[in-house]
């Protein structure tokens, strides 16, 4: 069976990035608490930015600024298919994206095969773009 994407909470997404601002974190390297009043939603989570300038780059573009698979860690992802978030603490770029990790050990399991779970989230998330839409 194939693994399924991130889908959205049924009623209270969760905050993407503990609340950081996703845009000042991809274009400066900073991390920048967000503001409430500034959010946006996006593949079933609430992201925050600083300015209302930076919601804006996002919304133009939102999976440029978004950590790769929505935050979810991607070696846990792989290995298993379950969806455990992942931690500002064990974040990396690579390759101008942000990944985020649930603890150190993945991050070191990602850091000796980058590609290998890169390819396997990518093709995951390429096969569930393609199957028909359940719901509109």
């Amino acid at each position: 069976t194939a693994m399924q994407p991130p889908s959205p909470a049924a009623s209270h997404p969760p905050i993407a990035m503990e609340g950081y601002c996703p845009v000042t974190l991809a274009e400066r390297g900073k991390w920048a608490k967000g503001d409430p009043q500034w959010g946006a939603f996006h593949r079933g989570r609430l992201y925050l930015f600083t300015p209302p300038i930076e919601q804006q780059k996002f919304l133009g573009n939102p999976d440029r600024f978004s950590p790769a698979l929505s935050g979810y860690d991607p070696v846990i992802y792989t290995e298993t298919g379950q969806m455990i978030d992942g931690k500002r603490a064990h974040g990396v770029f690579y390759r101008e994206r942000v990944y985020l990790f649930s603890d150190e050990a993945a991050l070191q399991r990602f850091g000796v095969r980058p590609d290998y779970y890169i390819a396997a989230v990518e093709q995951t998330l390429r096969q569930a773009s393609m199957s028909p839409r359940t719901n509109r």
